[in-house]
């Protein structure tokens, strides 16, 4: 029997307009009080298309599980929160020279300092407030 691969979670950025956001926390509010929900069904449709909330019959929608995280995050206060990180692209790399380079057969860089067709970004994570250690 071969063990199943363990599950990956991918940290992917969600842009959300204002009206985005605003529908998507009065679904939740609506599905938290039982209420039918009241965001105009174009909106409706929009958050689906964006992968937010699913279609499950006539004029029925649930939420995905990105869009559950993402009311979760809206709903979040990280005013006070020093851990959290602001990613920023710091290099571009070519996946499968990566994968030569570590496997010893690497024929050209894997590392670029521009973006380009087929490169990934690699980010670097720097704290949105930093602590600094002398404030007492």
């Amino acid at each position: 029997m071969t063990d199943a691969p363990s599950p990956r979670v991918l940290m992917v950025p969600v842009e959300l307009t204002q009206d985005m956001q605003e529908d998507l926390q009065r679904f939740h509010e609506t599905c938290e009080d039982g209420q039918e929900y009241d965001v105009p069904q174009d909106r409706m449709k929009g958050l689906a298309r964006a992968g937010l909330i699913r279609h499950v019959g006539k004029s029925r929608y649930e939420f995905t599980t990105i869009g559950a995280k993402a009311v979760q995050a809206l709903s979040e206060d990280y005013s006070d929160y020093s851990g959290l990180l602001v990613l920023e692209p710091v290099a571009w790399a070519d996946a499968m020279a990566f994968a030569n380079f570590k496997a010893g057969i690497s024929t050209h860089e894997w590392m670029w300092s521009a973006p380009d067709t087929g490169l990934v970004a690699l980010h670097l994570g720097t704290p949105l407030n930093p602590v600094n250690g002398d404030q007492s």
